[in-house]
């Protein structure tokens, strides 16, 4: 359990993410008003059940200092100027993405529910740019799950965070007001988590004429959603299941739009949709992820059927580790990754540990760590054949086979390496035993 209750009077508990979290404000001077106005802000998390406590958050307004300030131990300023509850929000919001990092895929996004509550839609987007706006305006007529921080597991069931919505004020003290959804009129949040319908970029433009749902390329979603997440290097393939939840109701998706009440009948739509089935294995061994997964990351294999992306993640033993350099093996008695790849003759040159790779129409998404990088061309040729060891003039013989020949064959593909290498995408080396032996 984390931190430690400091006050047992008029305690509050809110169940977030399936835990329950208590509520510890015994730091302040005047505790009972931003206690109730808390609850009243969370009144759809608050739990008044017995049962053991998972979390103890105890914020204080000036901590010590013999304190450490942790994620559930937060500096939260003393303020009766209207302002501690989004403190407060943002900061719950901080502690709920550490605690839940590396369980599932923890997106910045609105999330939105059927009226039946069965199926949710996940609206992706940066601070500020219309999450909030979009919940409380399109959950009127929808349920409500959360207008900041979503969830999706591994069977692609939903749990947002269920906050007050922060809205900007000008001229407000911090920025943003905090109301409600029961104050803002916002559908029921169901009891039990819904099923991911589609997964949408939000793109809001004044200029747009009418609000559409723009088809875009799986890695176009997967540059603008990476950076919208948290932690995603530590899911187990998770470019795997962002790929599969991208790809429900017929996406990927980037949804247009000036204003978002127009886009009502489009997300109505996205939840009406018929998707195939959520059969999602939990084991490594078959990916964590759904039918279109083509690698076998136990042996280490990449197929190349005609799927529509074609998943490479890696064996155990080339899994990217907290140990590995981003720019490298991470062995220390390896030699350099950059120029010293490209100089190497005919050493063999394999792929740099990784996290997860998709492919598809020429291009590859990877993550190494927290590094995320997008990859085309004869570039992406060399790190699909790196798979194996190749030496440099085996891989400009293969270029040169899946390409044609080219005058300055030899050079490009050095250039290749070396950008390839400063990636931390490619080093010397071979496969180990365990993996080239299968």
């Amino acid at each position: 359990m984390a931190g430690s209750a400091r006050e047992t009077s008029g305690a509050l508990v809110l169940r977030l993410f399936g835990e329950r979290w208590s509520i510890d404000l015994g730091a302040y001077a005047d505790p009972d008003p931003l206690r109730e106005r808390i609850r009243e802000l969370w009144a759809r998390t608050v739990d008044e059940s017995a049962g053991p406590i998972d979390v103890v958050f105890a914020p204080d307004p000036d901590p010590g200092p013999e304190m450490t300030v942790t994620a559930c131990t937060p500096r939260i300023p003393e303020r009766t100027d209207g302002a501690f509850p989004y403190a407060f929000s943002r900061a719950v919001t901080q502690a709920a993405i550490e605690r839940l990092a590396g369980s599932a895929l923890l997106l910045h996004a609105a999330g939105l529910v059927s009226p039946d509550g069965e199926r949710g839609v996940v609206l992706v987007a940066s601070s500020g740019t219309g999450k909030s706006t979009a919940a409380r305006t399109l959950g009127r007529r929808l349920g409500y799950l959360s207008d900041e921080l979503m969830l999706i597991d591994a069977q692609e069931r939903l749990q947002g965070l269920i906050k007050p919505l922060s809205i900007i004020v000008p001229e407000f003290p911090g920025g943003k007001d905090e109301s409600s959804p029961d104050e803002l009129g916002l559908g029921a949040t169901p009891s039990a988590a819904p099923r991911l319908a589609a997964l949408v970029c939000l793109s809001r433009a004044a200029d747009e004429d009418q609000a559409r749902l723009e088809p875009i390329g799986l890695h176009d979603l997967i540059a603008e959603v990476v950076p919208q997440t948290s932690s995603l290097w530590r899911v187990q393939h998770p470019l795997h299941r962002l790929a599969e939840a991208a790809s429900r109701a017929g996406g990927p998706y980037r949804l247009r739009y000036a204003e978002i009440a127009d886009t009502a009948p489009l997300v109505d739509g996205l939840l009406e949709a018929t998707t195939e089935t959520h059969e999602t294995p939990e084991t490594p061994e078959t990916n964590g992820a759904g039918p279109r997964v083509a690698a076998d990351p136990e042996a280490g294999t990449d197929a190349r059927a005609a799927q529509e992306w074609i998943g490479h993640a890696p064996a155990p033993q080339q899994r990217w580790g907290d140990g590995d350099s981003q720019t490298g093996s991470g062995n220390d008695t390896d030699p350099p990754a950059g120029s010293d790849v490209v100089s190497a003759g005919d050493a063999p040159i394999v792929r740099s540990p990784w996290t997860d790779a998709i492919e598809q129409d020429g291009e590859v998404s990877v993550l190494v760590g927290p590094t995320f990088t997008r990859i085309a061309g004869i570039a992406a040729t060399i790190w699909l054949r790196c798979a194996v060891s190749h030496t440099a003039a085996e891989l400009v013989d293969a270029l040169t086979e899946e390409h044609g020949p080219h005058p300055d064959a030899s050079a490009l593909v050095e250039a290749a390496l070396g950008e390839l290498a400063g990636r931390g995408l490619v080093r010397r080396g071979s496969i180990p035993e365990t993996e080239a032996g299968q």
